[in-house]
């Protein structure tokens, strides 16, 4: 199964297919640090996020760390035999300290109005920004 991991600042994957290229869709602005092999190619538009293979796919853990508010809403891998996969996206975050009431207090939509666990770090950002990191071949 592929997973896309993220949540206190770092993205990730987990997937045993060599990505030729990785589709994020998302809402939220960041500022993203690269870790991504120098192989591949980041960018980053308005609500996706891609990364592609530069000559030789290989196989890929850490993708970025972040700064900001980020909400992924799918991602898609591509092989390189131009198949795609979906991967399942895994938030983790710390639910139980975002919670500002009583347990018996809770409904549906208190969960649906935490939007604000998405965001890690203090600064706000009016646009996504990458910084590459070179990692080494």
């Amino acid at each position: 199964m592929n997973k896309l991991i993220y949540g206190y600042g770092s993205c990730g994957i987990e997937s045993n297919l060599e990505i030729e290229g990785l589709m994020i869709k998302y809402q939220g602005q960041i500022k993203l640090q690269s870790l991504i092999p120098v192989k591949y190619g980041i960018i980053a538009k308005r609500d996706y996020i891609y990364i592609h293979a530069n000559k030789y796919s290989v196989m890929l853990d850490e993708l970025f760390n972040y700064e900001g508010s980020i909400k992924i809403i799918y991602a898609h891998i591509i092989t390189k035999d131009l198949e795609r996969h979906i991967c399942k996206i895994i938030h983790h975050m710390d639910i139980i300290s975002s919670i500002k009431t009583n347990y018996s207090d809770l409904t549906e939509r208190t969960f649906r109005d935490m939007d604000y666990v998405y965001k890690y770090g203090n600064k706000v950002f009016n646009k996504t920004k990458i910084i590459r990191s070179i990692i080494g071949e």
